[in-house]
């Protein structure tokens, strides 16, 4: 015979695993097709078998693949350029040589059109999302991204500057479009696998798993995109070790890798103007903010939250800015380093094999970065250390011995520690500067952090490509010189993180939220909860002397009462 407690045991884990079994969404389900990620809920790992964890942590990835379908469409498309740009040299050489009939510094200037459009939607979206919710804003980000990635496919003119003016056009658009995909996309993740958890209060909960496997979307449509060219290229018969390819099959190659990502955007729009739903989250948190503001004492939103959380925002954006230097630095360089491995004389199609397996080997740190990242020995923060101090290791060693490294007998080395900084790259700080502000701040501000965030990134990235492009008397910066920039971001972003960036891996967000009320009330001096208890405060934060309210005498006494109470009849709970 079973005790009581045994047979309730017993019941918990039969609900859990009925959940585990037909939690199973449709392709309809709210979590789909979203801008946000998608969740399972499991019970204890511990009460499962081998076989039953590998089944959920596979629809964990294929509701992944569906919710971050926005990011696997931001990097097939923002990344195409890196990989398309050899074929454009080949086949319109006056934009590259300062033939007038074609405008060189157009051309040139499509890396910063890009990186323009995607701060301004950072900035405007992230407003958009906390203000009118995560659905229209979603919806709206993948109808603007459709219309952008059809017209890049058709950008055409009578003349070739016309043609770039056009393109230009369509790739700002899209780009605006994509600026709002990264603020509502982490946003919604996190609230969505919140949600989950407080539906099921027994299960355990990957919160940090289903952010980072919607955002290890992006390295899929990197090496899609990659894929997909080169299959194009296979199918003309341009697969030789010489460039043997007519220029209309070229034309062909661009437009139509394109043309093919436009089919995703068209059903990433379809997929969430039909089937998304709003986040429950932002809904509750929304009702009560307004009520909030009625108040006299409420203050506004935003500069509640630079009062508050400045500090944050300081270990957020500044890190992102530093890894994107390193991240766009070495995407639009990645040409040039892999022709050092492979030989200046390597044709388009030989580039693009290896291209393909750097992304490769990136695309597996996202993953090993997501089934870690809420490991208790791992976290947020540790994960981000580890990998921007292997980013200072491998670039410094690239830089320092660079001549050497260059040299045929030692290429091995030198394609090895640049792979592995791919690896450690998403390992580490590109998986966790998306996810942080996404957790770091309340439901109210949350997709304005993040917005700010981002776009601080993408100046990362703007300044990257003025610097390695221009910064050596107006010429290119070497290699070697590169890779120490690099290197120096990787301490900065170590330093930044290890004293304003707090690890939140097992607080539930809540907290933040509950804090943020009492903060808009002018009270935040009440708040002793788990959002201001120093396990989950950054170094900055425990110096400045952030903690909990005391509590007065006559209401420890009555906590004490309470709990008291509820011990001897738990109805009262």
């Amino acid at each position: 015979m079973m005790t009581d407690q045994q047979q309730q045991q017993q019941a918990v884990h039969e609900d859990s695993q009925y959940a585990y079994e037909n939690e199973r969404p449709a392709f309809g389900s709210e979590i789909n097709m979203g801008g946000g990620g998608g969740v399972i809920i499991q019970e204890n790992i511990d009460n499962r078998s081998l076989a039953q964890r590998a089944h959920a942590n596979a629809k964990l990835c294929g509701m992944g693949m569906l919710a971050g379908a926005g990011m696997f469409s931001e990097a097939y498309f923002l990344f195409a350029i890196g990989n398309v740009k050899n074929i454009w040299k080949q086949l319109y050489p006056e934009c590259y040589d300062g033939d007038a009939s074609c405008s060189e510094n157009l051309v040139s200037s499509l890396t910063y059109i890009e990186v323009i459009g995607v701060i301004i939607g950072m900035l405007t979206f992230g407003y958009f999302a906390d203000t009118f919710g995560r659905r229209i804003g979603s919806c709206s980000t993948a109808i603007i991204m459709c219309v952008g990635g059809i017209l890049t496919a058709a950008s055409d003119a009578s003349y070739l500057t016309g043609q770039w003016i056009f393109f230009a056009v369509a790739l700002f658009f899209f780009s605006y479009g994509v600026g709002g995909e990264y603020p509502l996309a982490s946003a919604s993740a996190a609230e969505r696998a919140e949600e989950a958890k407080k539906r099921h209060s027994y299960a355990h909960h990957i919160r940090g798993k289903s952010v980072v496997l919607t955002f290890a979307m992006q390295g899929v449509g990197n090496f899609v995109n990659t894929l997909i060219i080169i299959f194009i290229l296979l199918g003309q018969g341009c697969d030789g070790a010489s460039e043997d390819c007519s220029d209309r099959s070229l034309e062909l190659t661009w437009r139509l890798q394109y043309a093919i990502g436009a089919l995703f955007l068209v059903a990433l729009a379809i997929g969430r103007v039909i089937f998304l739903k709003e986040s429950k989250v932002w809904q509750t948190n929304r009702t009560k903010s307004d009520e909030i503001a009625s108040s006299a004492k409420s203050g506004n939103h935003r500069s509640l939250m630079f009062k508050h959380y400045w500090h944050r925002l300081v270990g957020t954006a500044v890190g992102w800015f530093v890894w994107d230097i390193v991240f766009y630095g070495n995407k639009l360089f990645q040409g040039t380093i892999i022709k050092v491995i492979i030989g200046s004389d390597a044709t388009i199609y030989q580039t693009l094999e290896y291209t393909l397996l750097n992304s490769g080997v990136a695309l597996v740190g996202y993953y090993v970065a997501a089934f870690t990242i809420d490991k208790p020995w791992m976290g947020r923060r540790r994960l981000q250390t580890i990998g921007f101090f292997w980013i200072f290791a491998l670039f410094l060693i690239c830089g320092c011995a660079y001549e050497d490294l260059s040299k045929p007998e030692n290429i091995s080395w030198f394609q090895a520690l640049y792979y592995l900084s791919s690896f450690f790259g998403q390992f580490g700080p590109n998986s966790t500067t998306w996810l942080l502000p996404s957790e770091l701040f309340p439901t109210d501000v949350r997709s304005q952090a993040h917005g700010i965030s981002a776009a601080s990134g993408k100046l990362g990235a703007l300044f990257s490509s003025l610097l390695f492009t221009y910064g050596s008397g107006g010429e290119a910066l070497d290699a070697k010189i590169i890779f120490i920039v690099c290197a120096v971001c990787g301490i900065v972003g170590l330093v930044v993180t290890e004293l304003f960036v707090p690890d939140v891996t097992s607080m539930d967000l809540s907290h933040a939220d509950e804090r943020w009320e009492l903060i808009l009330e002018d009270r935040e001096n009440e708040y002793s909860g788990d959002a201001v208890n120093a396990e989950y405060l950054s170094r900055f934060e425990r110096m400045i002397g952030i903690k909990p309210a005391l509590k007065s005498a006559s209401k420890a006494r009555e906590d004490v009462s309470k709990a008291s109470s509820i011990e001897k009849n738990p109805a009262l709970a």
